[in-house]
């Protein structure tokens, strides 16, 4: 008999047993329920290190250790990275901890949920998928035994709860006839965003996809570069008028150069096209007041450095008739469990930092106390890219990105207006 076909999803949680403790105070910030530390440690008969200035704290009950990291909600036991429901906090002076920590995390401490739950949790060693005539075989490898329990089917997956094991995210395209993907994932799994990763491109390659993005809209007649100054001269603008044939080209930066000047007089010698440069920090939104429509905008390598992000591309889109084009480095959808997701970079603690740089363009910089738009500020997700025009009534036409690190991809991105909204 053959078996309907359909997607199997694999949602991974963790297999907490209860616990209780002392009863420690519950604190209310932003509508969820925390605890102090410092309490939370003397009913414990534990040590805590938690000044109020640290960055970190730890809590030692036993033999086991918990690290804390402000403003964050992943936490390290004895070694073992988990993700809290909510970030740690320091709140007049006082390091507060999700409640889930007393209720999820905590039981581990107790000698009966020894054997009812392993400390350390399972990982993925491998994942194999095997067709067969009659049957698809899932193969998964873990590095200690794990339960299972289906879970039922909804909306033709069927979903198999894995308890104990902790990893990544993955995916892989069967289509044999009986089942269509296998995805590996947490509860939210479902809804993560399949990405399709091209090769990585070195230096030279990205400089040319991006003149080739502009180059594959054929024609318009005028052509406006945002920031497109640093480390390039202007090059977007100009190859991108050129490969256009356009009448009108618009430099928006905070100061011109040389280079750029000397391009521009080149490319007038060629074709008959009026260049302006305009002095200005696009994060103004009375800029965007002043400017006359053009039919393509580029935003490249500018949007993950704005502190006001959602503004400059409501103005760009709010100035634009045609399409505007995007090209950044962009974090891989499978970092964050959400679609539309971006996080704020600056403020991460040194070691996080440093984790994401892996493999990346992310220079080293020097930390910030505030927003310093002369550094890596965001990371954005292509979904919370489209995400974003699509509030301002256009849609993506076009999205590659490129493998760029462990963490990252290098995005290239087209939109334009939406005539449904």
């Amino acid at each position: 008999m053959k078996l309907p076909q359909v997607a199997l999803s694999l949602a991974v949680l963790a297999l907490l047993v209860s616990f209780a403790v002392a009863d420690v105070p519950t604190i209310v910030v932003d509508g969820q329920p925390y605890v102090d530390l410092n309490r939370l440690a003397a009913d414990l008969k534990a040590k805590v290190d938690a000044k109020a200035d640290d960055v970190f704290a730890e809590l030692k009950s036993g033999t086991h250790v918990v690290r804390f990291t402000r403003n964050w909600a992943r936490i390290v036991v004895d070694g073992t990275p988990l993700v809290l429901d909510a970030p740690v906090r320091v709140k007049d002076g006082r390091w507060i901890v999700p409640r889930s920590f007393v209720t999820e995390v905590l039981p581990r401490f107790s000698p009966a949920a020894t054997a009812a739950a392993p400390t350390v949790s399972a990982t993925l060693e491998e994942m194999r998928v095997r067709s067969y005539p009659s049957f698809t075989r899932v193969v998964l490898e873990t590095s200690a035994p794990v339960t299972h329990k289906l879970d039922g089917v909804e909306s033709g997956a069927l979903r198999v709860r894995l308890f104990g094991l902790a990893g990544r995210a993955r995916a892989e395209d069967v289509a044999d006839g009986f089942v269509d993907t296998v995805k590996l994932g947490g509860p939210l799994g479902r809804f993560a965003v399949d990405e399709r990763v091209s090769a990585p491109l070195d230096v030279e390659e990205i400089r040319a996809e991006k003149v080739d993005l502009i180059r594959r809209l054929g024609s318009a007649d005028s052509l406006r570069d945002f920031g497109g100054l640093w480390g390039v001269h202007g090059l977007y603008l100009i190859e991108g008028a050129r490969a256009l044939n356009c009448t009108f080209a618009e430099m928006i930066d905070v100061s011109p150069v040389e280079e750029f000047l000397a391009k521009c007089r080149d490319l007038q010698q060629e074709q008959a096209v009026q260049v302006n440069m305009i002095e200005a920090d696009f994060r103004t939104p009375e800029l965007f007041d002043l400017l006359r429509p053009v039919d393509v905008a580029l935003l490249y390598d500018v949007l993950l450095h704005q502190d006001t992000v959602a503004s400059v591309v409501k103005g760009v889109t709010a100035t634009t008739l045609r399409h505007v084009l995007v090209a950044q480095p962009v974090l891989k959808e499978e970092v964050l469990p959400l679609p539309n997701g971006t996080v704020n970079l600056q403020f991460y603690p040194e070691e996080l930092k440093a984790e994401l740089r892996t493999g990346s363009w992310w220079p080293e910089e020097e930390p910030v106390k505030r927003f310093d738009t002369g550094k890596w500020m965001w990371g954005q997700t292509p979904s919370f890219l489209e995400s974003l025009f699509t509030g301002y009534g256009w849609r993506r036409e076009h999205l590659q990105v490129n493998d760029l690190g462990r963490y990252w991809n290098y995005g290239f991105m087209r939109f334009a207006p939406d005539p449904s909204r």
